[in-house]
């Protein structure tokens, strides 16, 4: 709008070349008869020249103003084609935006449906008669019991190794509530989110973990059926961030040491879009 009130403003002087042209042509009808004064035949010629020049004056002036004009139209039309191009542009930043709102609000409601399924299921979970968390003490009570057990001798380490594939391989519900509890993690390692929001979701999911669980995890991924898949994701995800390290002591070098520690790897930036 200010753009075409400049132009406006400043058109003004298009109007100047008719009565400039017209001015012009006096002037030199008028210089002519003073240096001429008694060339009667010279003015009389004179007079076709000068209606001659006046009608090219005003063509030319045509096409001065013409030029003129047109040379403002290109530019608001530039303009306005810069105008479009900025409001599409944010047309199409909002449509981003819109998507990836929606794309998160279908990733979390996805993710705390899992959730709640791996809690409901936890407690229902039933080991020897015990139901919910009390069943996971229970496993990990009887694991205990066992000579092996937190020992770094490879002797007693492989006879526990058998009685930990035997006993988790014995109960459909411990395989059950692995693979519930793998499929979350996964889903969201697999999402589109950076990492340090992954991190940020994945925590959810540690801080319903109790110890036993963390326990029993650690055990999984050592030496059941998570050491092939599950291993790597409860490392990268520090899911055994809340288990106390004196509970596995000599088995600790079972996993690496990142499963247990944040570190700086999750850092939310200090500006984010």
């Amino acid at each position: 709008m200010e753009d075409k009130k400049k132009f406006k403003i400043r058109g003004w002087y298009i109007y100047l070349i008719f009565p400039l042209t017209i001015g012009l042509f006096f002037v030199a009808w008028y210089l002519f008869d003073y240096t001429y004064p008694s060339n009667n035949l010279i003015n009389y010629q004179d007079k076709f020249t000068a209606i001659s020049a006046l009608f090219s004056g005003f063509a030319f002036a045509g096409v001065i103003c013409t030029i003129i004009l047109q040379s403002r139209e290109l530019k608001l039309q530039r303009q306005e084609l810069e105008l479009t191009r900025q409001e599409l542009k944010l047309q199409r930043e909002a449509a981003e935006k819109q998507n990836e709102l929606l794309e998160r609000q279908r990733f979390e409601n996805t993710f705390f449906n899992l959730l709640q399924n791996l809690s409901s299921f936890v407690e229902s979970f039933e080991f020897k008669g015990y139901k919910g968390t009390t069943g996971f003490y229970i496993i990990i009570r009887d694991l205990k019991g066992i000579k092996g057990f937190n020992s770094s001798n490879n002797n007693l380490l492989e006879e526990f190794k058998l009685y930990y594939k035997d006993k988790s391989n014995s109960n459909e519900n411990i395989g059950l509530y692995f693979r519930m509890l793998y499929r979350l993690i996964k889903f969201v390692d697999e999402s589109d989110l950076k990492d340090y929001e992954k991190y940020q979701y994945t925590s959810f999911v540690r801080a319903q973990l109790s110890n036993d669980q963390l326990l029993l995890l650690f055990l999984n991924c050592a030496l059941g059926n998570g050491k092939e898949k599950f291993k790597k994701l409860v490392e990268d995800w520090v899911l055994l961030k809340n288990l106390p390290k004196g509970a596995i002591e000599n088995m600790i070098s079972w996993i690496d040491n990142k499963a247990f520690e944040r570190g700086d790897r999750y850092q939310k930036p200090n500006k984010v879009n």
